[in-house]
C-alpha cells in the first residue's frame, strides 16, 4: 500500500513538473512575491458581471498551486453547488507568470489536460460572464444543459490570442471580458485550450431561479401604504351598510 501511495504521488509530482514546462503561465517557475516584476500599466480592466449574481474569483483557495476541486461546493469555499474537473488548478501570481488579473490574485488554469470542466448542479441561465488570456490561437468555451458536458449544446465561444505583445517579462497581462448569452438552463462549461495555455478569472452565472426580492423600504411603504387604504376603504364600506341598514 504504501509503494502505491509512492507512486502515486510520484506520478502527480512528474505531471505538474511537466505540466510547468509547457505552460506559458507556469514555465518562469515559482519565485518568491518580492522578487515579481511591477505590474503592467494599462491593461487591468474593471470587472463587470452582465446579469450575473455569482461571482467565481478563486481568491481564498490556498497555497500557490492548488486544486480547485468542490471549494465552491462548499468544501472549503461558499457553496454555490459548483464543481471543477481534477485538472483545474487555481494558480497565485505569487508564481510571477502573469499579471493584471481583475481580480487579484489567483486565477484559473488548465494545467494537466485541454479540457476544463465546470459542473453547476442547480443551473444557470441567461449568460456566463468571465475574463481569459491566452497565447493560443483557438480556445474554446462550449455550454451544455446536462452534467459532466452531456446534453444540448447550449452555446460556443472562441475565444483568440489576446496576448501577442510584449507584458514586461510576464507571460500574459491582457484579460478580455467575454459574456456568453444562451437560451435554456445550463448545467456544465467546458473550457478547452492547449493544455496550461488558457488563463480564467471571474466567472459569473445566474443560478436558475434566480433569488427571491427583498422589497426595499420604499416598496415596503407602499406595501404598508396599500393595506393601510384597505382598511379605511373596508371601514368606510361597513359603515355605509350599517347606516343603510338603520334607515
Amino acid at each position: 500500500m504504501r509503494k502505491l501511495n509512492f507512486l502515486l504521488a510520484f506520478l502527480l509530482f512528474t505531471s505538474v513538473i511537466m505540466a510547468q514546462q509547457q505552460s506559458p503561465f507556469l514555465r518562469n517557475g515559482i519565485v518568491p512575491k518580492a522578487n515579481i516584476n511591477p505590474p503592467v500599466a494599462g491593461n487591468h480592466q474593471t470587472p463587470k458581471y452582465p446579469g450575473g449574481n455569482v461571482l467565481l474569483d478563486f481568491e481564498g483557495i490556498t497555497g500557490v498551486f492548488s486544486p480547485v476541486g468542490d471549494y465552491y461546493n462548499g468544501i472549503g469555499g461558499p457553496n454555490y453547488g459548483v464543481s471543477f474537473s481534477p485538472v483545474t488548478y487555481a494558480v497565485n501570481e505569487a508564481i510571477g507568470a502573469f499579471v493584471n488579473e481583475p481580480s487579484a490574485t489567483s486565477i484559473l488554469i488548465n494545467i494537466a489536460d485541454p479540457n476544463m470542466l465546470m459542473n453547476v448542479a442547480g443551473g444557470f441561465n441567461t449568460s456566463l460572464s468571465f475574463y481569459y488570456a491566452t497565447h493560443e490561437a483557438t480556445c474554446l468555451v462550449n455550454i451544455f444543459d446536462g452534467p459532466d458536458g452531456s446534453g444540448n449544446l447550449l452555446a460556443t465561444y472562441t475565444g483568440a490570442n489576446n496576448n501577442s505583445g510584449t507584458c514586461g517579462g510576464y507571460a500574459v497581462c491582457t484579460w478580455t471580458p467575454v459574456t456568453i448569452p444562451f437560451a435554456g438552463t445550463a448545467r456544465s462549461v467546458i473550457f478547452t485550450c492547449t493544455r496550461g495555455d488558457l488563463g480564467i478569472d471571474d466567472i459569473s452565472f445566474h443560478p436558475a431561479g434566480g433569488q427571491a426580492a427583498v422589497p426595499t423600504l420604499g416598496e415596503w411603504g407602499l406595501i404598508l401604504l396599500g393595506g393601510i387604504l384597505l382598511m379605511i376603504g373596508s371601514a368606510y364600506i361597513m359603515r355605509k351598510r350599517t347606516s343603510v341598514t338603520d334607515c
